[in-house]
């Protein structure tokens, strides 16, 4: 059984300071590429075949949540991870690759899970839920976040799932939009890191909760539904230099400085996603000079350069 998953672009999280009757939520693009493959077949164990992209903390989330899936349906596989999707960097990869292996094993062994009880066998989306909800619909979707406040704030890898943030907005991205993908030299913050960075940055100021709410639901949103390649822009920007994000953006100073230089380019629309260093700009298909420049923006800072367009459906299986 072969499973194809997308990974996603993460704008921002939204409360971080109480500020609302729920805790994190946020939103997220699905881009096509660099996909993730997932490939199961009938074992007596757990195994698996993984690429060197894919580091320690991978392996254990992934036997973790092919573990869980075997205590409670008695099922297992031997799964193959093929993926140029690097970790760590803003792709969400981690999460495309556990749903990916769960759906695979699941469908290998023709076993009846909805997506709610598979979304809460992988133990992602504990602050997030664009990766866990956008593996099975694509598109732009921002999520509700989870019910009450924790005592402190911590990244999805480092907390267990409460409950499955729930889809407040869902919406096709316009075809005719080009993703630029830019890896400029920063930090990959995983692990201990990334949680010091959440205790650090957190809680965040009550009007910057609110302000970024606002910019995501209403400049975010209908930028994407409307086609509003202005609006989407001048969004991003001030979701940059807004709350947490804004701190996530300051803790890479080379992936702030290549913003700074898109920002200077008058159709294009850039943000980082997750905690970076991966930057994003979003520009008009047929606006060649324009992604020109990008790329040439690209290459001054030594950035790393893909190019793929929006994902607006789920995952794609097929049986071998």
């Amino acid at each position: 059984m072969r499973v194809k998953a997308y990974p996603r672009l993460h704008v921002g999280l939204v409360d971080l300071a109480t500020a609302t009757p729920r805790s994190y939520g946020g939103g997220g693009l699905m881009i096509r590429a660099p996909a993730i493959h997932a490939i199961a077949r009938p074992s007596a164990a757990i195994e698996l075949v993984l690429g060197d992209e894919i580091d320690a903390t991978g392996r254990i989330e992934l036997v973790d949540a092919l573990q869980r899936l075997y205590v409670d349906h008695g099922v297992l596989s031997a799964v193959t991870i093929r993926s140029t999707a690097p970790q760590h960097v803003g792709l969400g990869t981690k999460t495309a690759m556990v749903m990916a292996a769960l759906v695979a094993t699941v469908r290998l062994h023709r076993i009846r899970i909805d997506r709610h009880e598979l979304q809460r066998l992988s133990g992602r989306g504990g602050a997030s839920g664009i990766g866990v909800n956008g593996f099975f619909m694509g598109g732009f979707l921002a999520d509700g976040g989870h019910a009450g406040h924790p005592p402190s704030y911590a990244p999805s890898s480092s907390q267990r799932l409460r409950d499955v943030p729930p889809v407040v907005s869902s919406i096709p991205i316009p075809e005719h939009w080009t993703f630029s993908l830019l890896l400029p030299h920063g930090s990959r913050v995983s692990g201990p890191a990334e949680v010091a960075f959440f205790r650090r940055a957190t809680p965040t100021a009550e009007g910057e909760s609110l302000r970024m709410l606002s910019l995501l639901y209403h400049g975010i949103a209908p930028a994407v539904a409307k086609a509003d390649l202005p609006l989407l822009r001048a969004s991003l920007q001030g979701i940059n230099r807004t709350g947490f994000k804004r701190s996530e953006v300051d803790a890479q100073p080379s992936a702030r400085a290549l913003l700074e230089a898109l920002d200077s380019e008058p159709r294009v629309a850039s943000g980082m996603s997750s905690l970076g260093p991966l930057v994003f700009a979003i520009a008009e298909t047929h606006d060649a000079d324009t992604l020109s420049r990008i790329a040439s923006i690209a290459s001054a800072f030594g950035a790393v350069h893909t190019v793929t367009v929006g994902q607006n459906r789920g995952y794609q299986w097929r049986r071998s």
